[in-house]
């Protein structure tokens, strides 16, 4: 959206008729309604930058202020390309992030599912084994047969929580 209104700027295109021909180019509805809005909010005498300010969750104050500022210095197109670059950077930035951390979430996930696997079916034949050998354990030991005994009696409070937990992450 910020590339090509700089680029219609740029072409000596006003900014309502600029917005307009935006907002029958963008594919998404919701969009195309907050292009409207602003196109409408100009075309009535605001600024472009006082326009864009009513939709705060869209463009965040960096963006109105830098709009606000080009259109103080005449330079509108110029802060517009640099926005644009900004937030292409950014985007590239986030992509490498995302990908960058599909790897070890995977490996994250496998490890905690091979641990409760190992916890409900390997161990307790093993701690049946240890228990009969009438031996005074390690603590470390104690420790993961409790562990398992957990598990074992408390599977469906654990996957509560698990369930929580994402839930809470997809809220926050």
């Amino acid at each position: 959206f910020t590339r090509q209104l700089a680029t219609l700027i740029s072409s000596k295109v006003p900014i309502i008729a600029s917005l307009k021909i935006m907002r029958t180019q963008v594919a998404s509805h919701k969009f195309q309604e907050i292009i409207g809005g602003i196109a409408e909010k100009v075309e009535s005498g605001d600024s472009l930058s006082s326009a864009i300010s009513s939709y705060p969750k869209i463009f965040p104050i960096l963006y109105i202020n830098l709009v606000h500022s080009g259109e103080l210095s005449g330079s509108l197109e110029d802060a517009l390309n640099y926005l644009a670059n900004q937030l292409e950077r950014d985007y590239d930035l986030r992509s490498k992030l995302l990908v960058s951390l599909i790897y070890p979430a995977f490996i994250v996930f496998a490890v905690i599912i091979v641990g409760f696997l190992m916890f409900i079916y390997v161990l307790p034949p093993l701690i049946a084994v240890l228990a009969e050998s009438s031996v005074e354990l390690p603590l470390t030991t104690r420790i993961l047969i409790a562990t398992t005994n957990f598990f074992q009696k408390f599977w469906w409070l654990i996957a509560i929580f698990v369930a929580g937990l994402i839930v809470s992450l997809n809220v926050y």
